[in-house]
């Protein structure tokens, strides 16, 4: 699948960056090394002002990807039933709480680890 993202990029050129910058942000959770190909494609060009071209153009297709991932999820929160709401809403409270007190949360765990009273090893009698 990688090798059709760099067969894309010669082919088209500039546009072809554009397309595969587009296609490895549109897909959400997705991890495609794309900008592997876009910069051995820019080093391999010579002229300064078609990299600048490059990389404008793979910001462009990436930023796009990110703004239509942003939209489904808007459109999404608008179809999901109400339970569901609620439930998020439960979540990103516990979150902010677990965000605010996490420092308090690790100090407190680890003061009670260090200052257990129990013997990590069996002792044999």
């Amino acid at each position: 699948m990688f090798e059709q993202l760099g067969e894309l990029i010669y082919v088209y050129g500039p546009l072809g960056v554009f397309l595969v910058s587009f296609l490895g942000n549109v897909i959400p959770y997705s991890t495609i090394p794309y900008l592997i190909f876009v910069v051995q494609y820019g080093v391999a060009i010579g002229n300064p002002l078609i990299r600048i071209g490059i990389a404008v153009l793979g910001g462009l297709g990436a930023a796009l990807g990110k703004v239509i991932v942003l939209l489904i999820g808007f459109a999404t929160r608008k179809v999901i039933p109400e339970k569901t709401k609620k439930s998020m809403k439960l979540f990103m409270t516990f979150r902010r709480y677990y965000k605010a007190n996490c420092w308090r949360i690790i100090c407190f765990s680890s003061y009670s680890i260090s200052h257990s009273n129990y013997c990590a090893s069996p002792s044999i009698s």
